[in-house]
């Protein structure tokens, strides 16, 4: 198909360069556009479907948030119901809805694809899909009617409606064969240099998710679930408030299969106290993304906490 397309372009190419092509009309009155430019944007915007679903397939989150506006919305129904506005909410819920599935398989095809103008393009498509989870399995079949802008010179999502016509609580039965193993070695060393020099995530860019989700505990000062890679670069100058970084002493480093625990001996500032930390790192293709933290604390951490607010005050 893709071999197709790029030889019809070609040929409309080679038609405009000896005066052929007439321009055509944009509905909304927003200037001529030629058969060759028609032809381009029929070709992003099928090029931003394939990847949406194949950044599905493989989880890829870091593409999927590449292919939104920053006020997009995405909505399902009418089971399940989903309504959802804004890149960053967007990622969240599709976090938590592929995430908790051990297969998600979708296949898109049967694309009508309008071009309104230079910048705008509606796109109508039927997929397939297949999924299992610890619940069960599930199968699908869907349209999705989507409205597209051109932004900086790059298609992107506005509008990404799912209307479900068949679901079918199914099950999908089969080896399911694991995706390739991660570089462990390769994770727990990043890990120890990253650790051990006492640097933070946003010190190596290429190593780290766009996407990253952050558990912090809810018993200290910057407790909390942070989403995305800005979430993290807005809370953490606080953890480097709490701890004092002058005694932080890594301890220990395991690693196995997509997952590193760092156990760590921190102080806390303002205080003669310090705790155990052990951070769990998730990691995908290479990049940092998750990070939970989990703490050991001799005494209370509540009074460890309020100690330090004393000092500091």
């Amino acid at each position: 198909m893709r071999l197709t397309v790029l030889i019809l372009m070609l040929t409309v190419a080679c038609a405009h360069s000896v005066g052929g092509g007439a321009p055509l009309s944009t509905p909304d009155g927003g200037g001529s556009m030629t058969e060759l430019e028609d032809l381009s944007a029929r070709v992003h915007v099928r090029e931003l479907l394939d990847r949406y679903h194949a950044g599905i397939n493989t989880r890829d989150f870091d593409l999927l948030a590449t292919l939104f506006t920053g006020d997009a919305v995405w909505e399902v129904g009418p089971e399940p119901a989903i309504h959802v506005r804004g890149r960053d909410a967007i990622m969240a819920k599709l976090h938590e809805t592929v995430g908790r599935q051990e297969l998600l398989v979708q296949a898109n095809f049967a694309m009508m694809i309008d071009v309104v103008d230079r910048d705008h393009a509606r796109a109508h498509s039927t997929i397939i899909e297949l999924g299992r989870a610890a619940s069960g399995g599930m199968q699908v079949i869907a349209a999705y009617d989507d409205e597209l802008v051109r932004v900086g010179g790059r298609w992107r999502y506005a509008r990404h409606k799912m209307t479900v016509k068949l679901a079918n609580d199914a099950s999908v039965p089969g080896k399911l064969y694991p995706p390739a193993t991660e570089d462990t070695a390769g994770n727990k060393a990043f890990v120890l240099e990253m650790i051990g020099q006492k640097k933070q995530l946003s010190d190596y860019p290429d190593r780290v998710s766009d996407a990253i989700v952050v558990h912090e505990p809810s018993s200290l000062p910057f407790g909390g679930t942070y989403r995305g890679i800005k979430a993290f670069e807005q809370f953490y100058p606080r953890v480097r408030a709490f701890y004092d970084f002058t005694h932080f002493e890594l301890q220990h480093v395991y690693a196995d299969g997509d997952k590193v625990f760092a156990i760590s001996k921190a102080a806390i500032a303002h205080t003669s106290d310090s705790i155990l930390l052990c951070e769990e790192m998730t990691f995908s293709h290479g990049k940092v993304v998750e990070v939970r933290l989990y703490f050991y604390d001799s005494r209370p951490v509540h009074r460890s906490i309020a100690d330090a607010a004393r000092a500091a005050g």
